[in-house]
């Protein structure tokens, strides 16, 4: 995305890692946290026992025989949130691998799963019951969110009510 925002082919991207490019500039916006979800069909009751006994060895071996989604592209935010609180890569791949993080939750709505994903994006399903927020992790795992774009557009005011309507929806 950011190649394409400095191509000129996208005028505003939302990011969380900021580019070096001299043509574009990276504005903070958010903080998003990275959480384990499920399906409101999964049961995580085995998972919530070994967790609440520190139990992590056996909390990890019973999240590897789960059915997992993912997208092909963001294998690291999944890596990044196993490493942090197993202390060492996941030893499985998803399942089910999908077009976006959006399409994971969809899949994940009313029925069965688990994923790493942030949590602003299913904040409104948790809500509703369709997912669970099954697992915050041990350590918290956040990142910054950015506005991304051009320093010279003529869209100056599309992009300024983009970033208004995307701010009041991430308050």
């Amino acid at each position: 995305m950011q190649q394409d925002l400095d191509k000129g082919v996208m005028d505003l991207i939302i990011t969380s890692k900021k580019g070096n490019q001299p043509d574009l500039r990276y504005t903070p916006f958010s903080n998003e946290r990275i959480v384990l979800v499920s399906g409101a069909k999964s049961a995580s009751g085995p998972l919530q026992t070994f967790l609440l006994a520190n139990q992590f060895k056996a909390a990890k071996t019973w999240l590897k025989e789960q059915v997992w989604y993912n997208t092909a592209e963001d294998m690291d935010t999944l890596k990044k949130f196993w490493h942090l609180n197993f202390g060492r890569h996941p030893e499985f791949r998803p399942n089910c691998i999908v077009p976006t993080i959006c399409s994971i939750v969809r899949c994940l709505s009313g029925g069965e799963g688990f994923a790493i994903v942030p949590d602003f994006l299913c904040r409104d399903e948790i809500d509703a019951g369709k997912v669970k927020l099954v697992w915050k992790g041990q350590h918290v795992l956040e990142n910054t969110l950015y506005f991304g774009m051009c320093t010279k557009t003529i869209y100056a005011d599309e992009i300024r009510q983009m970033k208004e309507i995307v701010e009041k929806q991430a308050a």
